[in-house]
């Protein structure tokens, strides 16, 4: 299958350094002040692409080599499209990708190809200069992406009072490149919403938009720290997959009455610990966690449509005690349901 390929820098770059990324189209660049703003509608590879970049002193320092680089890119492709992280010269750094797709895409790492779903995933990788990997995407789909680039030698200072066994201090040390794929929890989840609808225009805008940077850092920075083993070791066949993906459809179709792991286990013709195992591996949550927090962000969409009551929610999602449904909602969100609404 032909894909178009889209050039994306793997680590900060000059002003020049955009040339290279578009080569076919020049990009709109607009100054916002706080920030800079390229804007490209490139007819030749049929892709749209909203790319905001932007300096935050990290933990409140303010020498130019100890900031954060972040890349904030909306991508929208009607072809088959190959985005391609390029390595360049610079000082090495944590990058930590906050990624969402619409549709299912495939990563690309030194000639293996691993299947990811559609959805929200935490991607902590190494610029090492020598390292660059690809993600393919088919036609129709939109990609939100949030880079945020760590300059290593400042992480390996805050780092260095850890404990050894620490994982981040594992990979502020590490010499050699990585790519870590991680599930996405719904606070997470809701903070990348944020930073990803604010335009940045007032003062106010840019406030928030800083404070849920540094709050999307400390949520990976402690998910990351109880790892320990990279989950990019894991190489799947497609038969597995596909019947992951079929018993995750089965896990989905009756919110109130859900299937067991056996039936689900069935339905993926595995031995139910065999399943428990790829599914956690391939979605990064137990089966409970995952319907769990679909269950949640159902509720939260439902409540928000604010077409019924909080009750009438609970009862549509299987919670048959209110006041358990809006314990669980709380701890979720850290806001109780009736928030959510304008009754």
């Amino acid at each position: 299958m032909k894909f178009t390929t889209l050039n994306v820098p793997n680590g900060p770059f000059t002003e020049d350094f955009h040339k290279l990324l578009f080569k076919s189209q020049a990009p709109q660049i607009i100054d916002k002040g706080s920030h800079f703003l390229y804007l490209v509608e490139d007819t030749n590879k049929k892709v749209t692409v909203e790319f905001t970049t932007l300096q935050l002193p990290l933990f409140n320092m303010s020498k130019e080599d100890q900031e954060l680089f972040i890349y904030k890119t909306n991508y929208h492709f009607t072809i088959n499209t190959q985005i391609r992280y390029i390595s360049i010269p610079t000082n090495q750094y944590l990058i930590l990708r906050y990624f969402s797709s619409k549709n299912d895409f495939v990563e690309v790492r030194s000639g293996k190809s691993n299947h990811r779903k559609k959805g929200d995933w935490i991607i902590t990788s190494l610029n090492t200069d020598d390292k660059s990997y690809s993600i393919q995407t088919h036609k129709q789909n939109i990609i939100k992406e949030l880079s945020v680039f760590i300059p290593t030698k400042i992480l390996k200072t805050l780092t260095a009072n850890s404990p050894s066994g620490s994982y981040l201090k594992q990979l502020a040390n590490s010499e050699t490149s990585y790519l870590i794929y991680e599930s996405v929890s719904t606070r997470l989840r809701q903070l990348f919403e944020d930073i990803n609808s604010n335009c940045m225009e007032s003062l106010i805008d840019i406030m928030a938009f800083q404070e849920n940077i540094y709050a999307t850092l400390r949520i990976i920075f402690e998910q990351l720290n109880q790892n320990k083993v990279s989950t990019i070791k894991y190489h799947f066949k497609q038969g597995d997959i596909e019947a992951i993906a079929k018993a995750e459809k089965l896990l989905l179709h009756d919110i109130k009455q859900p299937p067991t792991i056996q039936i689900l286990a069935n339905e993926a013709a595995m031995s139910s610990t065999k399943f428990k195992n790829m599914f956690k591996k391939i979605y990064g949550e137990s089966v409970y966690q995952y319907f769990l927090n679909y269950k949640m962000e159902l509720s939260r969409q439902l409540l928000l449509d604010n077409k019924l009551s909080i009750s009438e929610i609970a009862h549509k999602l299987g919670y048959k005690n209110l006041s358990y449904f809006s314990r669980i909602f709380k701890q979720h969100f850290g806001e109780i349901p009736s928030k959510y609404t304008t009754n």
